[in-house]
């Protein structure tokens, strides 16, 4: 009798020791896209666009090649966000983005992230070196968005633009969201800085081609 009492009452404490866990916090997803159209760049003129380019995957550095939402408090730590996170590898992100723009804007006949068969003319080579919201100077906090841009003639093997474009935007809040809302400004201006890139590159007739 005495044995089923202590088995009844293990059973019971070890049953009451099973507590519910508290709920988890679902995770912030954010996009890295543009605010269609950029209104400060014109479209190249049909009759002006030349060849087509394809838009090579990014390379990126280390501390980056992830979902994760980097910020940075001091200039030798890297750190992410717990809570929130992009939605998909930065990298892909951006060459959906400087896809779309090119496609948009020109100034080629064709941007394409997958020749898939197609002769191409140009690759656009792009490395993301930096993309972190950045806690270390003086209130706001600003967005860094670092990315080397390279353009290839493929016929010729040239390069014919090689550039770091730095952006540097202000959060408008001290957080998460406000970092997102400042790599998305940042964004819309490396679009434009690479549509420029690449008009430059292929102003010299000499480089030109139908």
């Amino acid at each position: 009798m005495l044995r089923l009492i202590l088995l009844a009452t293990v059973t019971l404490l070890s049953g009451c020791s099973v507590l519910p866990s508290p709920p988890q916090e679902a995770a912030h997803l954010y996009q890295l896209q543009l605010n269609a159209p950029l209104g400060n760049v014109a479209s190249t003129p049909p009759e002006e666009r030349q060849g087509v380019v394809v838009v090579e995957y990014p390379q990126v550095a280390a501390g980056y090649d992830t979902t994760a939402m980097a910020y940075r408090r001091t200039p030798w730590e890297i750190r992410y966000y717990s809570l929130s996170r992009w939605v998909d590898e930065p990298a892909r992100m951006l060459r959906e983005a400087l896809t779309s723009t090119l496609n948009q804007l020109g100034p080629f006949r064709a941007a394409l992230d997958s020749p898939a068969g197609i002769t191409v003319d140009y690759s656009l080579h792009t490395e993301l070196l930096r993309l972190e919201q950045d806690f270390s100077g003086t209130p706001p906090s600003r967005q860094r968005l670092v990315v080397r841009v390279q353009l290839v003639d493929l016929a010729r093997g040239a390069l014919l633009a090689s550039q770091v474009l730095e952006l540097n935007t202000t959060a408008p809040s001290e957080d998460a969201h406000g970092g997102v809302a400042a790599a998305n400004s940042a964004l819309q201006q490396l679009a434009a800085e690479v549509v420029n890139l690449c008009r430059k590159a292929l102003a010299d007739p000499a480089r030109a081609r139908s």
